[in-house]
């Protein structure tokens, strides 16, 4: 009968409910907060996501997405509502991702990502960074994910998808991934994280274990076996992905960009 009830109150309710019973426990400091707190720091199409499904999977973690992400609701006191929720999770470990423009672009009032992640380190979270060093997939795995309408896959039928590129808007777009990635250096300035690299770590799926294997021994936690059923979004070469690839490529020559061809 609880739960029938529970269900039915709306989802800001929730929200809202949820968001000031953490500031309570924060500011009160009710119930100790000492157990394993890891945060993913890294931008949007990382395979943030894939890789907190994985830690999970070892069942050392209970998985909270992107907590501080403004489509979940404002929150006015980021740390309080952190810290809130690991005192009231006391039965798990945790575990969330972020992104540095969900302290910065996407808040009415920025937050210096730098001064927040010191006092998550003083409290004794660990970071883990994550990053894409080819800033052209990285922009393109957004433009087909919005495609798709959909950023995520658990499936292994192949898409075929085409593209006929707004070449501005893909422009745009590693542009935007270059300032976020400076924004990220500045962010972790002075501050110990353990570093993974998506395409060395992630984007293949036998890369998996022995990443998570490398965290476990980041954390002092043994090794367990992991699984997930995420799936790689886009497996098609450029040539094949791109319609105006003449176009395409004279971009990246113009911009210095051919590095990042597959």
């Amino acid at each position: 009968m609880i739960k029938t009830i529970k269900s039915r109150i709306p989802k800001p309710i929730k929200f809202q409910y949820r968001k000031y019973k953490a500031y309570t426990y924060s500011f009160l400091s009710l119930k100790k907060n000492d157990k394993l707190k890891v945060l993913i720091f890294a931008q949007g199409r990382t395979g943030s996501t894939l890789l907190e499904n994985l830690i999970c999977s070892t069942g050392y973690f209970r998985a909270s997405g992107e907590l501080l992400s403004p489509v979940k609701g404002r929150i006015t006191f980021p740390y309080r509502y952190v810290d809130g929720l690991t005192r009231l999770k006391s039965d798990a470990n945790f575990v969330f991702h972020l992104k540095v423009y969900h302290l910065t672009r996407d808040r009415k009032n920025s937050i210096d990502p730098n001064i927040f992640l010191k006092r998550l380190k003083k409290d004794n979270w660990k970071i883990i960074y994550l990053k894409r060093t080819n800033l052209l997939n990285h922009a393109l795995s957004n433009i087909v994910a919005e495609k798709r309408q959909n950023y995520r896959k658990f499936d292994s039928i192949k898409e075929n998808i085409t593209l006929n590129l707004d070449l501005n808007e893909l422009k745009n777009g590693i542009n935007e991934r270059q300032k976020f990635a400076k924004q990220d250096k500045l962010a972790l300035k002075d501050i110990g994280s353990f570093s993974l690299e998506y395409e060395k770590d992630l984007e293949k799926s036998e890369f998996h274990q022995q990443s998570i294997d490398s965290i476990l021994e980041y954390l002092n936690l043994e090794k367990r076996i992991v699984r997930t059923k995420h799936k790689k979004v886009n497996a098609l070469t450029h040539k094949e992905l791109i319609e105006n690839y003449d176009d395409f490529y004279q971009l990246l020559k113009d911009n210095n960009w051919l590095k990042y061809l597959n």
